[in-house]
């Protein structure tokens, strides 16, 4: 559906268990999803679907929440995406978290 243009999002946050978005899904291999399609869903999709108009892309005027990571996941094989790490995250444009 999301590579299709249907509006979706996907959430990170949810109730026990791990809040990474590295758990939270679990698919079919029959059923993944490209990785562009992944990242639209955790970022633009999920602004959309929360009706959050001014977050989930980096634009002018946009809201500054992202975060940095040690890699392009576009640049390493998708095997590779569980090791990435988040060098720091940024909230409203401030830097509230940098990795050691």
């Amino acid at each position: 559906m999301l590579e299709r243009g249907t509006p979706g999002g996907f959430l990170a946050n949810r109730f026990g268990g791990s809040a990474s978005p590295r758990c939270a899904v679990t698919v079919d291999p029959d059923h993944r999803l490209v990785l562009m399609s992944a990242i639209a869903a955790y970022t633009t999709g999920s602004a959309h679907v929360n009706h959050l108009d001014d977050t989930g892309s980096i634009r002018p005027g946009m809201l500054a929440d992202l975060v940095v990571l040690d890699r392009d996941p576009f640049g390493h094989p998708t095997s590779d995406i569980a090791d990435t790490l988040v060098e720091a995250t940024y909230v409203e444009g401030v830097c509230a978290y940098r990795r050691p």
